[in-house]
């Protein structure tokens, strides 16, 4: 599956593939468990979600012992749900999603800075 077509995740999948690019490799009991305790979901909805992550193909499992691992790493899928939202929320506008980000914020002149550098590398190809 290209980068293109990953699929948009719920905030519930996203939260179960943060726990699993944190945690590596994990069996579904132990996921399930680690929801439970911090009394998010339980047991038997992160099945279900784990399910859908299968179906949806950004996690494969493994047997025996319905073993769970991304198939995509973080960074592949904070882009393609940052595509989401800026197509959705800013017809797909980065420029004018940047501009209202940087206009209403308080950055320390520090992450002005970084913001600059940021733009120059890409300005020159960097």
């Amino acid at each position: 599956m290209s980068r293109s077509s990953i699929p948009h995740l719920s905030e519930r999948e996203m939260e179960i593939m943060q726990f699993l690019w944190d945690h590596g490799e994990s069996s579904a009991a132990d996921i399930a468990s680690f929801f439970l305790k911090t009394n998010k979901q339980l047991r038997n909805t992160t099945y279900t979600f784990l399910s859908r992550l299968i179906d949806k193909g950004v996690i494969k499992r493994e047997d025996p012992g319905f073993t769970c691992s991304p198939l995509f790493e973080r960074y592949e899928m904070q882009f393609n749900e940052a595509q989401s939202f800026l197509k959705k929320v800013y017809d797909g506008s980065f420029r004018d999603m940047f501009a209202q980000f940087v206009s209403m914020q308080d950055l320390t002149k520090q992450e002005i800075e970084e913001l600059k550098k940021l733009i120059s590398e890409k300005k020159d190809g960097v």
